[in-house]
């Protein structure tokens, strides 16, 4: 479970000056900017961290979020003497509990909380101190997974009065780094907001609308099992899918997602819980389920529970 394997960081710590207000309070579709980011860390089931220059900036924060929201947040200030955003990766690497740490910036909306879920499996299975997006114009490493590992020779990099985040990964062996190269759906979560009119242009941007569409063709539930679960580094998770999908669409898709599970084949089992069931009140493990065919068709909101194969005699 990369629970235990990675935090979720959220670094709101920034002065904000060419926006001309408080960014972290900004509203982007009903919500405030820290509101979003946030989220993205609950909806991943991960320890959350909230990287802030001082602890005045963490109750403003904290007093501004619904109780949902508030729960289980640890709040790691800037160690004394540093400063930006390298100093906010210092004092977080150094707080967490975990192996790695997925560390975004405040101001990306738009964000999608499964790259960090992607992230965080491919440097855990390469032993990467780094794993950094990397788009057409540049690298992102404010929405990137750094592990403890990285620790020494960040230490050193701010001890030499230097503060690019780009260019210490930049003084990293190329073994340690990782650069991943997101798909073309992907890549409009990186539009970050420095200034109030980049608000506007990223509501515009038609690549942003197709990122961002909140009613899917069809959303269904995954559990995973057993190995399953362990290759697929999570217990559950949201698939969209087209209309009427299959689950032979369905395994594809979830191949895509999860290529570690993909070697199953068709001797992974998809089974889907009865609907009848659940409307009784049983939920979860406790609703009875069918295995299904790659011919049976899905509906949005059915609840699919992915097996691995039997093994033994």
């Amino acid at each position: 479970m990369l629970n235990s394997v990675a935090s979720f960081c959220v670094a709101a710590g920034g002065q904000a000056s060419r926006f001309g207000s408080d960014k972290r309070f900004a509203y982007f579709r009903g919500h405030s900017f820290i509101e979003i980011i946030l989220c993205k860390g609950i909806e991943l089931g991960w320890p959350i961290l909230l990287s802030v220059q001082e602890e005045e900036q963490a109750r403003a924060v904290l007093d501004s979020l619904p109780p949902a929201v508030r729960t289980d947040i640890r709040v790691v200030t800037d160690i004394p003497g540093t400063a930006g955003p390298i100093a906010g990766l210092c004092a977080t690497l150094r707080a967490a509990h975990t192996p790695y740490v997925f560390f975004a910036a405040v101001d990306l909306p738009l964000l999608d909380h499964r790259l960090a879920i992607d992230l965080v499996r491919v440097g855990n299975e390469g032993g990467y101190h780094i794993v950094v997006p990397r788009t057409a114009r540049r690298i992102e490493p404010m929405a990137a997974v750094y592990s403890r590992s990285c620790l020494p020779d960040l230490d050193v990099y701010v001890a030499s009065r230097k503060n690019s985040l780009q260019g210490f990964i930049r003084s990293l062996p190329p073994n340690r780094v990782l650069c991943y190269v997101p798909r073309p759906g992907e890549r409009a979560q990186f539009h970050n907001v420095n200034r109030p009119e980049d608000l506007d242009r990223i509501e515009m941007a038609p690549e942003v609308a197709e990122q961002v569409s909140p009613t899917p063709a069809a959303r269904v539930q995954v559990r995973f099992y057993g190995r399953a679960r362990d290759l697929a580094g999570i217990e559950t998770d949201d698939v969209d899918l087209p209309s009427d999908p299959s689950v032979g669409e369905f395994r594809k898709a979830l191949y895509e997602r999860f290529p570690a599970l993909s070697p199953f084949g068709q001797r992974l089992a998809v089974a889907v819980v009865d609907r009848a069931a659940q409307s009784r009140g049983s939920s979860g493990d406790g609703a009875p389920a069918s295995v299904v065919s790659d011919a049976h068709y899905l509906a949005s909101g059915d609840e699919v529970l992915v097996l691995p194969p039997v093994t033994g005699g």
